[in-house]
């Protein structure tokens, strides 16, 4: 095996074939080593149990543990009796939950192919689009696109949607490493499964390595889910039949909402199991005696889950991509959007064990907190020499009084007494190094904003539910956009929401959810263009019992009811770590709590900022961020542009005029039809009898003719002077033949 250029040259180093086998087993992919790295991802539908030989594709359904080819009305025994009653690999079929349904694939791929690169070269992506009936875009999450603020991948912000038939050409520098992923930012796409995870390694990789895509997966498509939602912004709100009612939606530990959706199912990298029925899971094969690293990227749409490994310590290596220091945990909760690396040591006895991502616990509002494992997605670890064919027995990690189990990444301050759970909570994770974008955190240059996310007027941003533009940012968007200034917001308002950010300050952004009232739900908040330092999460009071909010924390003061306008109680800033806070992308806001952010604005550009929970995000939790207006990077020359259009009166005037003449003014041609019944005798040599022919008379400038079903009569010289009074007499014309036009009728 050798290790070639993206040109198919060779990398000009003899020990490259043996690093080149490496690093082959230790991404469990092909990692590009550059200096370009380029793909060609072909975006389209198809269904989830189906098999395709060549261009015959068949229903796939389970008998037993494995799968099989069967008929339907157009695909019978008789017709294909080779392939009906087939056994057919699990990696020939998309399964995802056992249920048919539509998915977006990645070059026949559900999740989308990894892209495993090498920090620092320049990566090159080449997405067509084959969906039938919508644009789409792909955005390259975690990836801060300084420099190629157009690449960023959203739809109507930093480009035009690719229409359907067409390519769109990403390019850009694979910055800063780490565990990242990719995914459609257009709509509502990402539901339906269009994304992939894309690892940019800082170094040649020393520990082999999992890709893991867990997400929550549903039984409508996306559109479906969108025209059902009674939560669409603007006027056309569906009937919600795929929501769960108030009643019987589940809160988590600390009070909040546990998702507002009927749930359906979840996957771990495109496989899950609805009903326990044994469809095939992911395996993730391991030596005892080693280590291996899990990259986890939660792409799902709307429930947090609880990641863990049965029997084993996980050791959080790194989060949304940035390295923290080590820190041994055993369970580790992601909200969407999110990523997290930790390491698993093959310790334990030889055999298999449950890799867990089990959703996040709740119970009914009013019932008091209980761990639980029910609903979520498993894959396997299995040790090298177990048979692979029966499922895991092992049993979920459990608390003692002796020894609480450590859970990571909670989005409240702790589990109720008796659970024997200790949160640690995103702000203790320590970074063992600071980038340049996050070395300015002493500076006092500090500008600070409040945002405040929450329900107020739908899902928005201190009282503001984001509309888009109809065009991207960079074309002439205030007259293509819903400017909040023009707007009275103090009550709610629709706009399209822009935050402006000068250039190369610490800007710090407390990131609020006190929405009032009980209408509670953790927001995890991602900045586009930015990896942002953590400095502060403060959670609410809490029931010691219960674990459910008592009250707010006290430190914000709000100024209206819906806390659109807000600032520090009796302006005292509360402690911030600015010497090794936590970096990244995403960052999950508690509900009746806050989170403080920093990051130095050096990376001019429009970026977006929003709640990764979809429903949030389609009904408007959105805001961008102008940062540095007067510096962002010229477009590339012929860079797509869209919009509305609408040719006007003159131009429709000037363009008739194109094809026709003036229609008006000095030279213009002026038309005049006529319509002429006249009987004569025809003269045929079939005799003499009565005719009667319908005459069209065009009048066109000085020339006139007269057309009477596919013949045309020149008209005398005296009718051209005055055509309007034209004495229609057959011996005045003569016939042109138009060959084999219409018979006189009789």
């Amino acid at each position: 095996m050798q290790l070639l250029n993206i040109d198919g040259t060779r990398w000009p180093y003899k020990w490259l074939p043996l690093l080149a086998l490496c690093l082959v087993e230790l991404t469990r992919g092909e990692l590009c080593v550059g200096p370009v790295c380029e793909y060609k991802f072909e975006v389209r539908r198809t269904r989830t149990m189906t098999y395709a030989d060549g261009t015959k594709v068949f229903n796939v359904a389970l008998n037993g543990s494995r799968l099989q080819v069967v008929e339907n009305v157009y695909r019978t025994k008789e017709r294909h009796p080779q392939h009906i009653g087939r056994f057919v690999n699990a990696s020939d079929v998309i399964t995802a939950d056992g249920f048919s349904r539509n998915v977006i694939v990645i070059n026949e791929q559900f999740p989308g192919p990894t892209i495993d690169v090498m920090e620092g070269v320049q990566v090159v992506v080449h997405v067509t689009n084959h969906l039938l009936l919508e644009g789409t875009t792909l955005h390259f999450h975690g990836l801060n696109q300084k420099g190629t603020p157009w690449m960023d991948g959203v739809g109507f912000i930093t480009q035009c949607p690719i229409h359907p038939r067409q390519t769109f050409t990403y390019r850009f520098e694979a910055r800063p490493g780490g565990t990242h992923w990719y995914h459609a930012h257009f709509e509502n796409q990402r539901i339906d499964g269009l994304y992939g995870m894309i690892v940019i390694h800082r170094q040649p990789p020393v520990m082999p390595s999992f890709p893991m895509l867990i997400a929550d997966w549903y039984d409508e498509s996306a559109v479906t889910m969108e025209i059902l939602s009674p939560y669409r912004a603007g006027l056309h709100r569906g009937t919600g039949e795929n929501f769960q009612g108030p009643t019987v939606r589940m809160f988590t530990a600390g009070g909040a909402e546990l998702s507002s959706l009927r749930y359906g199912a979840s996957l771990i990298n495109g496989r899950g199991r609805r009903r326990g029925e044994p469809l095939p899971l992911e395996t993730f094969p391991v030596v005892q005696g080693k280590n291996y690293r899990f990259r986890v990227a939660h792409t799902g749409v709307e429930v947090p889950y609880e990641v863990s490994v049965d029997g084993h310590v996980l050791t959080v290596v790194a989060t949304d991509g940035y390295d923290v220091t080590p820190l041994n945990v055993d369970i580790i909760l992601m909200s969407p959007g999110e990523t997290v690396d930790f390491v698993v040591s093959a310790n334990q006895t030889a055999g298999k064990y449950w890799v867990r991502a089990a959703v996040m616990s709740a119970t009914l509002e009013h019932e008091p907190f209980t761990p639980r494992k029910g609903d979520g997605a498993r894959a396997v670890l299995i040790y090298d020499g177990i048979e692979p064919e029966s499922d895991p027995e092992s049993t979920p990690n459990k608390g003692t009084p002796q020894r609480h189990l450590v859970v990571f990444n909670c989005p409240f301050a702790s589990y109720p007494a008796g659970t024997h759970l200790d949160c640690v909570g995103i702000a203790e994770a320590k970074s063992p190094r600071l980038t340049r974008e996050h070395d300015g955190l002493t500076d006092d240059d500090v500008i600070e904003h409040f945002l405040n996310f929450g329900f107020a007027t739908g899902s928005s941003i201190n009282n503001r539910r984001f509309m888009g533009p109809t065009v991207p940012l960079f074309q002439d968007y205030a007259n293509h956009s819903r400017p909040c200034s023009a707007q009275d917001c103090s009550h709610g308002c629709d706009c399209t929401h822009v935050l402006q950010l000068p250039y190369n300050r610490t800007i710090q952004l407390v990131l609020l959810n006190l929405s009032p009232g009980t209408s509670l739900a953790n927001h995890p908040i991602h900045v586009h263009g930015h990896g942002f330092s953590v400095v502060r999460v403060s959670y609410p009071h809490q029931d010691a019992t219960t674990g459910r909010w008592v009250k707010d924390n006290g430190d914000i003061a709000c100024a209206d009811e819906y806390c659109a306008h807000a600032h520090w109680r009796d302006g005292v800033l509360p402690a911030l770590n600015l010497r090794d806070p936590p970096v990244k992308d995403v960052v999950t806001v508690p509900a009746k709590g806050y989170v403080v952010i920093r990051f130095r604005s050096l990376n001019p550009g429009f970026w977006l900022m929003h709640c990764h929970i979809e429903i949030h995000m389609q009904e408007g939790m959105v805001l961008v961020i102008n940062e540095a207006p007067e510096q962002h990077p010229p477009l590339p020359v012929g860079f797509p542009v869209c919009g509305d259009y609408d040719i006007g009166a003159d131009g429709y005037k000037k363009a008739a005029d194109n094809v026709n003449g003036p229609t008006s003014g000095k030279g213009s041609r002026k038309t005049l039809s006529v319509i002429h019944v006249r009987v004569w005798l025809d003269d045929s040599p079939a005799g003499h009898r009565p005719v009667v022919w319908l005459v069209a008379l065009s009048v066109v400038g000085n020339a006139a003719k007269k057309k009477g079903f596919g013949r045309y009569i020149e008209a005398s010289d005296h009718e051209k002077k005055d055509p309007g009074k034209l004495n229609v007499q057959k011996q005045n014309y003569k016939t042109v033949s138009t060959g084999g036009g219409a018979e006189p009728i009789c």
